[in-house]
């Protein structure tokens, strides 16, 4: 299936394989380290014959966009979500960002009721309020996430830097580490890192959350 503007194909989809580069937040495609880099260009979107999807999930968080690039290219297609900063996880709900060509070639595929009634309550009211949202990310990037951090360091535990709300801690007893912490009420996720060092990847919360989970952590790795 082939697309057009004015003669000239600018989103292509084969059913076999489809022509979609997905690109995770300025992340080099490391998820466990959410490594940023300074966006000055898209070198991806100038592969015309394919449509580059770039991932901001973790946009409020970083910072970091490439909705400036929009207007440059026009293969390039941004998607967020409302399940990160605005905390709507079971609502599974988002947005895309592209050229208005592009969304409304969109438009003709989707369904007719893609949102429930719940999902559309939940944003709206989001939306409302961006001030809590951008209060909390405050609080998560600047207070939860240093203090974290530097209990990290004091413990003498590896992590890898992220930009965004969570934290890859190299542990060598992983497993052991998250069954000793689901029996505390807190959940966190086993990973590998990029050098297949074994580890966990912790979510961040607000201060009196992060405060709560350090205590744990103390407490089940200690000694």
């Amino acid at each position: 299936m082939t697309y057009s503007k004015k003669n000239k194909p600018f989103l292509t989809i084969n059913t076999t394989k489809p022509h979609v580069r997905v690109l995770k937040g300025f992340e080099r495609l490391n998820r466990n380290a959410l490594q940023v880099v300074p966006v000055d260009d898209h070198p991806e979107a100038d592969e015309r014959e394919i449509a580059v999807l770039h991932d901001e999930a973790y946009f409020e968080f970083s910072g970091l966009t490439a909705k400036d690039l929009i207007d440059k290219y026009d293969n390039l297609y941004i998607t967020r979500t409302f399940a990160k900063a605005f905390g709507l996880v079971s609502a599974r709900v988002g947005h895309v960002i592209s050229q208005e060509d592009n969304i409304q070639e969109l438009l003709k595929i989707r369904g007719p009721y893609d949102v429930n009634m719940f999902a559309k309550v939940a944003v709206l009211a989001a939306l409302d309020d961006l001030g809590h949202t951008e209060d909390y990310v405050k609080e998560v990037m600047g207070k939860s996430k240093p203090k974290l951090e530097e209990f990290l360091k004091e413990k003498g535990i590896s992590f890898y830097p992220s930009s965004a709300n969570f934290l890859f801690l190299k542990v060598n007893n992983a497993q052991e580490i998250i069954e000793k912490l689901k029996f505390k009420g807190i959940l966190v996720r086993p990973k590998v890192g990029p050098d297949d060092i074994e580890g966990v990847r912790v979510s961040i919360g607000n201060l009196e959350n992060t405060e709560h989970f350090i205590k744990v952590f103390d407490e089940v790795t200690r000694g």
